[in-house]
């Protein structure tokens, strides 16, 4: 009797696909291009406050290219997978960005139109951190690393301090341009920051 089933369970297995097997195949090839849009790029004349919370989402595009007259402050909070965000808007208001993840690579475009000294919070744990900053204000860099992360550099920056984990850079504009960008940038697990 155990024969046969022994023979009825070859020839199931070999005659029927199994579905569990294409189901995670097709799932996972589906994630790969799911990704979650923050779209602010038109005119958002009343906006104070941004708060945006990602921790479940894995793969997040924020575009803040918009007009935004009265924003004072934005806070991003997200997990893992990757953030793309573009703040290339018009910012009159803007003192205050917080960008918070866990495991998550980063890449930042912060060439929007500044008209305020501010403060740019970000910190990560173990993925890349890429930081794209204007050329037309002042910006000073803090950066605390771990032993296994580093700093690249590319542009016109200068290493202030002799800090082993913690590193100051500049561009050439801080005390010659009235508006000035204080960034501070924390990877730990050994992560890359870059600045362009």
């Amino acid at each position: 009797m155990w024969f046969l089933s022994f023979i009825f369970f070859i020839l199931s297995s070999l005659t029927l696909p199994s579905l569990p097997v294409f189901a995670e195949h097709y799932i996972s090839e589906d994630e790969k291009f799911y990704i979650d849009r923050f779209n602010f790029s038109g005119e958002f004349p009343d906006m104070e406050t941004m708060e945006i919370h990602a921790q479940r989402k894995k793969r997040v595009h924020l575009d803040a290219s918009g007009d935004f007259p009265k924003l004072e402050s934005i806070v991003y909070n997200g997990s893992f997978g990757s953030l793309r965000a573009k703040l290339t808007g018009n910012y009159p208001e803007l003192t205050s960005l917080v960008f918070v993840c866990s495991s998550c690579k980063m890449d930042l475009d912060f060439r929007g139109q500044w008209q305020k000294n501010t403060t740019i919070s970000v910190s990560n744990e173990s993925e890349p951190l890429t930081l794209t900053l204007p050329k037309d204000v002042g910006v000073i860099v803090h950066t605390k690393v771990s032993t296994k992360g580093k700093v690249v550099l590319e542009g016109d920056f200068e290493k202030r301090g002799r800090g082993i984990w913690n590193k100051t850079y500049h561009n050439s504009l801080v005390g010659v341009v009235p508006i000035t960008l204080v960034f501070e940038v924390y990877s730990g697990s050994g992560g890359v920051i870059t600045l362009r």
